[in-house]
């Protein structure tokens, strides 16, 4: 939902006073530093990268809904910044990328990523659901997997470029709309660190994901291999 979609959600919400609302957030809002710590608490700054419009949105969206529930005291609101979602049946940015034949690096970059199993997102709405609990949660799959490791399970060939080159280079494809996955700074998220901690969530809503973030990533290789399999013989 981006921003102007959150706000009609939230006037929907007043006019039939609703008593609670979850929003699905994401951990790409506290932006991927090189001064940040191994584990961003929900504490943290909230700092994406500038044009990455995605968790520029997603940020903004945050704010109308906090600006929401401090004007409405009946509604309990719950965010939820969920690191990305994957599975046998993943489809968003980060699954998408992997469909090239050919990744990029930053050289010398090769950041730990955390993950979490579609399922387990959806066993993490169950206590947001039904307890009473309100403000901002992380949500991860345990461990992380490096962005090499990513490739390599799916076969794919990783190309290491100086961030000197490849930042201009992604920038320039993105203006002259040869590609549309990312402007140049999206590539901080393959160069920098950004991970989540999930104490939170774990202590305060007894949540805890059955997947670690390896094995979420390996459950999507998994489902591209079927699916390639399924295709040779349909």
């Amino acid at each position: 939902v981006n921003v102007g979609g959150a706000a009609h959600v939230l006037e929907a919400c007043a006019e039939s006073n609703v008593s609670r609302l979850i929003y699905l957030s994401s951990t790409t809002v506290y932006g991927a530093h090189p001064d940040n710590p191994a584990l961003l608490t929900e504490a943290s700054e909230t700092r994406p990268a500038p044009g990455f419009q995605y968790s520029v949105d997603k940020v903004r969206a945050e704010e109308l809904i906090r600006q929401f529930a401090e004007s409405t005291p009946d509604t309990s609101a719950l965010i939820l910044r969920c690191c990305p979602v994957v599975g046998a049946r993943a489809d968003n940015f980060v699954a998408r990328a992997f469909l090239k034949p050919v990744l990029v690096a930053v050289r010398g970059a090769d950041p730990p990523m955390q993950l979490i199993h579609e399922d387990d997102l959806v066993s993490s709405m169950v206590p947001c659901t039904l307890e009473t609990a309100a403000g901002i949660f992380n949500v991860a799959g345990s461990g992380t997997i490096r962005w090499s490791e990513m490739a390599n399970a799916l076969g794919r060939r990783l190309v290491t470029l100086p961030a000197a080159l490849l930042y201009p280079a992604t920038q320039a494809a993105w203006a002259l709309r040869l590609q549309s996955d990312s402007p140049a700074s999206g590539l901080d998220l393959i160069r920098y660190p950004w991970n989540a901690s999930t104490v939170k969530i774990e202590t305060e809503l007894d949540f805890r994901p059955s997947h670690t973030s390896r094995q979420a990533w390996e459950a999507y290789a998994e489902g591209r291999r079927s699916s390639k399999q399924e295709a040779a013989t349909g």
